[in-house]
């Protein structure tokens, strides 16, 4: 499993390898790709201290593919309560002091966690590191399938909650990802976090791989998209109330 010869990482000799990271993988009905996205993870340079797979709801053999992997990861079941909920779950069963995370259908690079560690520890200012992500249709997919589906070949900056790794401390001051939203909870997340004056940054490598197909949230939760509107509107009322508040203009 380890990606060089010779074994793990000496955790002891480098200071960047020896911070802990924990992973939260949400996944519903994700079977046919959860072993790929949790590769992904085990198969990092920096191998984080916790992976997290929460199982929400599934109705295929999602728990099974991640009770697969024994105590390499912990498998939480959970009733079904969408990404946030099944975000959230993880992040309060986690413990390291950086937190990251996957969604189920998608992949890191192999040294994602890695650089993202080292730009951290580099800037104790620095609160939330992102990457850029590029796109990919997914390999089962037919020619007429793949056609349907837009996929932009260019690396993209992804402030993403796939592509980012936290400060925990720094996630727990802004608070829980909003579980009213069924999309748009990075968007709601971000928001909040700006307004605390969080410190972020996007680092200009592809860390992350998303994989496109027919069973994506942007594609089965047409009737969530006003989730956008609700979250914009959100900051704005938030951002309306402080300046009243403190008569700034």
């Amino acid at each position: 499993m380890w990606p060089t010869s010779g074994g793990p990482p000496n955790l002891r000799d480098d200071p960047v390898m020896s911070i802990a990271v924990s992973v939260v993988i949400p996944c519903h009905n994700t079977e046919r790709y959860l072993a790929a996205a949790i590769e992904s993870v085990l198969m990092q340079t920096l191998v984080p201290t916790q992976i997290v797979v929460v199982n929400d709801g599934s109705t295929d053999g999602s728990g099974a593919v991640a009770r697969g992997y024994g105590d390499r990861v912990t498998v939480l079941d959970r009733p079904n309560g969408g990404i946030s909920a099944a975000r959230n779950t993880g992040i309060h069963a986690c413990d390291a002091p950086l937190l990251s995370f996957l969604d189920a259908d998608d992949l890191w690079t192999e040294a994602k966690l890695e650089q993202q560690v080292a730009v951290l520890r580099a800037d104790p200012d620095l609160d939330v590191v992102f990457a850029h992500a590029q796109q990919f249709i997914s390999p089962e997919l037919s020619a007429e399938e793949a056609q349907s589906i837009a996929c932009r070949d260019a690396a993209m900056p992804a402030r993403l909650a796939s592509a980012m790794l936290v400060r925990r401390a720094s996630f727990l001051r802004v608070g829980d990802f909003n579980e009213d939203l069924k999309i748009a909870e990075t968007v709601d997340w971000l928001a909040r976090a700006d307004e605390l004056g969080l410190q972020f940054t996007v680092l200009p490598g592809v860390m992350l791989r998303r994989r496109l197909h027919r069973s994506n949230s942007g594609v089965v939760k047409r009737d969530a998209r006003s989730d956008y509107a609700r979250a914009l509107k959100a900051a704005l009322d938030r951002r309306r109330q402080k300046q009243k508040a403190t008569g700034s203009p």
